[in-house]
């Protein structure tokens, strides 16, 4: 008959359950292994965006409005009008008074003033848009 294994000393783990600490991210050298590899694929999707100064907007929606709707160019998707008709306007508008050192509660330019606080549209609050603030709009709309 099959006799039971011996007892392991205290602290030691079976051969068979996770042999190599390298790839489970148990030691410092996995842990770096996985953030290098998270950073090269961030770095490879948003490389036009980190490298580049370009935004993640897309803008050639201009085509939709005069002077250039005679343009033969159309709008690659023009389901992310949102992007350049509501938000970056009002992350341009967010960025311009926070840069003068007002943090804006009130935004005269639209209609006959909206509240730009409590707009739950632009997500003025949001952690990641406060942090990007001091950064231009265009783009932090490629990083957000």
């Amino acid at each position: 008959m099959n006799e039971p294994p011996p007892p392991l000393p205290v602290g030691a783990r079976p051969a068979s359950i996770g042999s190599s600490s390298v790839t489970d991210g148990t030691t410092p050298g996995g842990f770096c292994l996985w953030v290098v590899a998270l950073a090269g694929v961030i770095a490879v999707l948003l490389h036009v965006s980190l490298f580049e100064g370009r935004g993640l907007v897309p803008s050639d929606g201009i085509f939709n409005f005069a002077p250039w709707l005679e343009s033969t160019n159309q709008p690659s998707n023009s389901l992310l009008a949102d992007q350049y008709l509501v938000f970056v306007p009002q992350h341009e508008f967010t960025h311009r008074e926070f840069m003068r050192g007002q943090f804006p509660l009130w935004n005269p330019n639209l209609e006959c003033g909206i509240p730009n606080l409590a707009s739950i549209q632009g997500a003025l609050l949001y952690p990641i848009n406060l942090l990007l603030l001091p950064v231009d709009p265009f783009y932090a709309a490629g990083i957000a």
